[in-house]
């Protein structure tokens, strides 16, 4: 069986106009999230529409290009966190270095909470990253510190609570997200001597004011 043949390699300038393109994506999906336009992402890359829709028809396989890199450190993290002897600890590894990452990217985190986003490699990227979860959750609960009820799909929702923590409170008082992922972890324990110590203090009056204020 003949092999098929290789996809042509793009013209010099081309290839920098679709690098350019791919990088103002990075920039702004970072830090307005994944609804930015095509339109608005030409314009930062300083190439003309009609280019950037040359190079990409449709958004998913541009935030293909964006996040890859992304979710193959999601894919290590999973990895890490299986390697841990014991299974709780990959999971309050897993939950808060994935809180860190989406903390500071909007795209990878809006990525992180809708499966309808991407395309063919960031599918394949949340089948693992599902997977590798799911493994934490049945050792967690064969070595007994997960509580019985808790089942898997309960961690796309935490993300969720999590994220939505993020979006509250990061901008008037960065990592308060700790203080409510010790909340939910604390939840999730199957049994423990006395509440955990809480990663970050609470939001003050004013400051809950003025997150909601956003």
């Amino acid at each position: 069986m003949e092999a098929a043949p290789a996809s042509p390699k793009l013209r010099r300038d081309a290839q920098r106009n679709r690098d350019k393109i791919v990088e103002a994506a990075r920039r702004l999906f970072s830090q307005r999230g994944l609804g930015v336009s095509l339109d608005d992402i030409a314009r930062e890359a300083g190439v003309g529409v009609a280019t950037a829709y040359r190079h990409f028809p449709a958004k998913d396989p541009l935030i293909d290009a964006v996040v890859a890199d992304l979710l193959t450190r999601f894919v290590a993290l999973g990895e890490e966190a299986l390697a841990m002897e014991r299974a709780w600890d990959g999971l309050v590894h897993w939950l808060t270095t994935a809180t860190e990452m989406q903390a500071v990217n909007a795209g990878l985190s809006a990525v992180m909470k809708s499966h309808l986003r991407g395309g063919e490699s960031t599918q394949r990227a949340h089948e693992q990253i599902g997977e590798q979860v799911g493994e934490l959750v049945r050792r967690a609960h064969a070595q007994g510190d997960l509580r019985r009820d808790f089942e898997l799909s309960d961690i796309p929702a935490l993300n969720h609570m999590l994220g939505a923590a993020v979006d509250l409170s990061e901008q008037v008082a960065p990592g308060t997200w700790r203080r409510h992922l010790g909340l939910l972890l604390d939840g999730m324990r199957r049994s423990r001597e006395r509440p955990s110590k809480l990663g970050a203090p609470p939001l003050t009056i004013e400051q809950m004011e003025q997150a909601l204020e956003k």
